[in-house]
């Protein structure tokens, strides 16, 4: 996987980005392209673990960057917590991301 930096600098290889954290302009670096999922793929999501989530939008972005073992071994221990959906009416609900080891959104994100 090719990614780039949100400032708009070269794209680098995935496991440059990895390592370097930040893209040398400052910026994030995303993936360069994003696959098309088929919906029915979501679908079948709909009540999966939040690694199961995380291996179905993961792996296809990743393709051969990282073994589907080691993908799927790195999402359970990162995402080992709960992750509640707290429905507010009908149409409404909100994800409670305070649950996870730090407490706070990012270990959700």
């Amino acid at each position: 996987m090719s990614t780039i930096s949100t400032r708009g600098g070269a794209p680098v290889a995935f496991r440059q980005a990895l390592l370097a954290g930040l893209a040398p302009d400052g910026g994030l670096y995303v993936p360069g392209t994003l696959p098309v999922l088929d919906e029915r793929r979501w679908a079948r999501l709909r009540g999966a673990s939040m690694a199961d989530i995380g291996a179905a939008m993961l792996g296809p972005l990743l393709g051969d960057e990282m073994a589907a073992g080691d993908l799927r071994a790195l999402l359970d221990e990162a995402l080992n917590f709960p992750v509640p959906v707290v429905r507010l009416d009908e149409q409404l609900a909100v994800v409670e991301l305070f649950h996870g080891p730090t407490f706070a959104f990012k270990d959700v994100g």
